[in-house]
């Protein structure tokens, strides 16, 4: 199959890598490439791990986009030739660390998947990165190292638990970012086994606050944000978040090259009866006036997370009590 450019591997049923490998799919040509764990004849789970998802890289030299999930065991180490690896035409990275077989030692899950994003993301050709394990706690990489300075990045997805530690390392190794979009699982702080939201703790405010020593994401054009605490939130997010959203808007640092245009928010329902505070919806009336192409929505859930009913509003004045 020599003009075959994109390959879906999710329902192959091989059982071993070297299974894998014996398809004649002319790896060197492939500028596309999906999979998934796969279900064998037998019945037998096969699951992609980083070393195998490096194996396949190294053989697909012409790759454009990568989509994978990833089995994440313990222990598990690099040969030295990954670091030599070379993909200089592989644009975006769209990676879903998953629980492998193994179980982890206490802590193991952290450093694993460390390893194995540092590994699998650091490519300067990639412009688009995303990183999603939806709500496994079992994988929880608030600590998660960050790749070294990716100055070709310019659409950054993330979903995992992030502390405002990690997430400001991962902005600041993307000067050149456009795009950000963050789905807030929130962060195990140490004196709690509580997830709470990264967006609470001034943390935005900081990046990009005149006495910052670096204005983080000075490109930056969109911004979307989606939380799925299911504790309640405010009804509209807090000044802090409006802080971010002003200077990334009305720009006071020389260093601020674009200003935002877009941002989409996805926020937990209001608690009947709270009505935002007036100077609040002045401020988000001012940025919508602007010309900020701003959209906010808001769900609500059940103690137990479900989603129950969800609701639009293309711009704060209809936040108004």
């Amino acid at each position: 199959m020599p003009q075959l450019k994109k390959l879906d591997l999710g329902y192959l049923g091989v059982s071993s890598i070297g299974e894998l490998f014996a398809l004649n799919c002319w790896w060197d040509n492939l500028t596309e490439l999906v999979f998934y764990s796969t279900t064998t004849i037998t019945g037998r789970r096969f699951h992609f791990g980083p070393m195998e998802l490096l194996a396949i890289l190294e053989r697909t030299p012409q790759l454009r986009l990568c989509r994978a999930d990833v089995a994440i065991n313990e222990p598990f180490h690099f040969p030295h030739s990954h670091n030599k690896l070379k993909l200089k035409y592989l644009h975006t990275m769209i990676l879903a660390p998953k629980r492998g077989t193994q179980s982890f030692p206490d802590g193991g899950s952290v450093q694993a998947v460390s390893r194995a994003i540092c590994a699998l993301t650091n490519f300067p050709s990639l412009h688009t990165i995303s990183i999603s394990t939806g709500f496994d706690s079992y994988l929880k990489m608030q600590d998660v190292l960050f790749p070294s300075p990716l100055q070709n990045l310019m659409h950054l997805r993330l979903e995992i638990l992030l502390s405002p530690q990690s997430l400001a390392k991962w902005l600041i190794s993307a000067s050149n970012l456009t795009i950000l979009e963050i789905t807030d699982l929130g962060y195990m702080p140490p004196s709690t086994n509580r997830a709470v939201s990264v967006l609470k703790n001034h943390h935005l405010a900081n990046l990009c606050s005149a006495q910052s020593p670096a204005n983080v994401c000075p490109h930056l054009t969109t911004f979307r944000f989606q939380s799925l605490r299911t504790n309640r939130l405010s009804s509209l997010p807090s000044n802090v978040f409006l802080d971010f959203l002003e200077r990334k808007r009305w720009p006071a640092a020389p260093s601020q090259i674009s200003r935002l245009e877009v941002c989409d928010l996805i926020l937990s329902g209001p608690d009947e009866g709270t009505a935002p505070a007036i100077e609040s919806v002045e401020r988000w009336k001012k940025l919508h006036q602007d010309g900020l192409k701003l959209s906010v929505h808001y769900h609500t859930y059940y103690d137990s997370g479900s989603l129950v009913a969800s609701k639009e509003r293309d711009s704060p004045e209809e936040c108004l009590p």
